[in-house]
């Protein structure tokens, strides 16, 4: 839900195409909300249709409030303290396929973005 959710509020026109930004996704999660887990079909996201049931239980659900992180160690320290999780997102490449031993090499070609969690 939140993956389709960010597709309809973030800066592009449509749905019809892979990926979104954490900007759409805080959007559609402070809009909408999530549902449970087992009220979102895991048909894959061709097949995924918000209905009744899943909008009115995601709206119990609802994101507060969210805050932009300044890129410093401290302020990263701080929100993992408050809060417990930042919402992240970076450049990719080439490397981020194929770690060793559960590293990334830095370098390579860019492939793209991607989104992730930092908890503490």
């Amino acid at each position: 839900m939140l993956y389709e959710m960010a597709k309809r509020h973030d800066e592009w026109a449509g749905t019809s195409y892979e990926g979104s930004s954490l900007r759409g996704a805080l959007s559609g999660f402070f809009r909408n909300g999530v549902c449970r887990l087992d009220l979102s079909p895991d048909d894959g996201p061709d097949e995924w249709v918000l209905t009744y049931e899943i909008n009115k239980d995601a709206r119990k659900n609802r994101l507060g409030v969210y805050h932009r992180v300044q890129p410093d160690l401290s302020d990263f320290h701080a929100a993992l303290d408050e809060v417990g999780v930042i919402y992240a997102s970076a450049q990719i490449h080439e490397n981020w396929k194929e770690p060793v031993n559960g590293d990334i090499a830095p370098g390579g070609k860019v492939i793209g973005g991607h989104a992730f969690a930092i908890v503490g």
